[in-house]
């Protein structure tokens, strides 16, 4: 962190998110890929928000032996990354059933979560591994 940089300020507001073209498909088999995906996303977009407020609003003067304050700004360092990611994941590679589409989204899955023991998270993840694993190739 630059010494001009204060601890409320964030690492960056999230982008508005990437919006990918999905062509029309008449195989059914990837909406709960992509429905998943899209709460995962909105689920990142939110607790990025959430622990950017939680962060300017974090109450001062914070002493020296404050162990919360880290812990939350890991939080929301790894939040912003998610969100990152994620949107990454979907400007890469705008072709639904590309092999760099279905690894940017395993890829996603693979790194560690916002908080550890987030249940909502750790729910929208485990449905979008199930859909990913559930695949069979387009039609």
């Amino acid at each position: 962190m630059s010494p001009s940089r204060s601890i409320s300020e964030p690492f960056g507001e999230p982008e508005a998110p990437a919006k990918v073209s999905t062509p029309a498909r008449a195989d059914r088999s990837l909406d709960p890929v992509i429905d998943c995906w899209s709460e995962l996303e909105r689920y990142l977009e939110r607790r990025s928000r959430e622990l950017n407020a939680e962060v300017r609003g974090y109450p001062r003067p914070i002493a020296r032996c404050d162990d919360q304050l880290p812990k939350l700004l890991e939080q929301r360092a790894r939040a912003n990354e998610q969100l990152q990611l994620a949107r990454a994941a979907d400007a890469a590679a705008p072709n639904i059933w590309s092999d760099p589409w279905l690894e940017a989204r395993r890829q996603v899955l693979a790194s560690p979560m916002v908080i550890e023991d987030d249940e909502t998270e750790s729910e929208i993840r485990a449905r979008l591994r199930a859909a990913l694993s559930g695949l069979r190739g387009p039609t």
